[in-house]
């Protein structure tokens, strides 16, 4: 028996699915690692060009959220940004945490690569590029691969000695897993920011840090009390810990 199958044995049994979907499972698996699309293949990577679960803090107090509403008209995502004006929300103060699913080295470049286990029908034809499209705008997942790249960013500017955005980083890839097939060019969407976008954000949102930090240091907080769906503030001693906190 396989590691491989193992790690498959153990996920089923732990969730009390039938042992009869090991096979099926496996292929699916193979699906996935195998798959070409993204101009390269996950199985094809080591070990250590892979780094999961890039975790990252995004500082959300009194920011304007029409910053993400402009950076998607500047990649033409009209749909989109005109959607998120319509439901803006804000949050008066706290810090959001996330996770990337795994960012991963081919050759020079890095990639966000987040997987998505939607089911938007039966067949392969389900998962083509018309209809990853509409899914992605549907759920937003352009903005949070924004912010995803980002977090990439500002995390590769400290790392890299000779960073260069457009040399370093080749953008997000979403993986639909239930339409990956090995041959088939369908469940791979690629999602490209140039450089100029990631540009304006991060310097919208290192202004915004700047007025919160004036904010801050003017407040007279006395005594408030903070309320009860306020995100949690983190230490900030584990933001420099990370290197890129927002």
């Amino acid at each position: 028996m396989s590691a491989q199958t193992q790690v498959i044995i153990d996920g089923l049994t732990k969730f009390s699915i039938s042992l009869e979907w090991v096979e099926t499972v496996e292929q699916w698996l193979q699906n996935v690692i195998l798959n070409p699309k993204a101009g390269f293949s996950l199985s094809q990577l080591a070990p250590n060009k892979f780094i999961n679960e890039l975790e990252f803090y995004f500082d959300f107090s009194g920011l304007d959220m029409s910053i993400f509403g402009n950076a998607l008209s500047m990649l033409g995502l009209e749909q989109l940004s005109n959607k998120m004006k319509g439901s803006m929300f804000s949050v008066s103060r706290g810090v959001v945490k996330g996770f990337i699913d795994v960012v991963v080295q081919h050759e020079q470049k890095f990639y966000v690569v987040d997987y998505k286990s939607n089911f938007l029908g039966f067949e392969l034809q389900d998962y083509d590029q018309t209809k990853l499209f509409e899914s992605m705008i549907d759920h937003h997942y352009h903005l949070q691969a924004l912010i995803y790249l980002l977090a990439l960013h500002r995390f590769l500017a400290t790392r890299l000695t000779d960073y260069n955005y457009d040399l370093h980083v080749g953008g997000a890839v979403y993986l639909y897993v239930r339409g990956m097939d090995e041959k088939d060019d369908t469940g791979v969407y690629k999602f490209e920011v140039n450089y100029d976008v990631i540009q304006y954000l991060d310097n919208a949102l290192k202004q915004h840090d700047v007025a919160q930090h004036d904010l801050a240091q003017n407040a007279d907080f006395g005594e408030s009390k903070s309320a009860g769906t306020d995100v949690k503030i983190v230490d900030e001693g584990l933001w420099s810990q990370k290197g890129f906190g927002f």
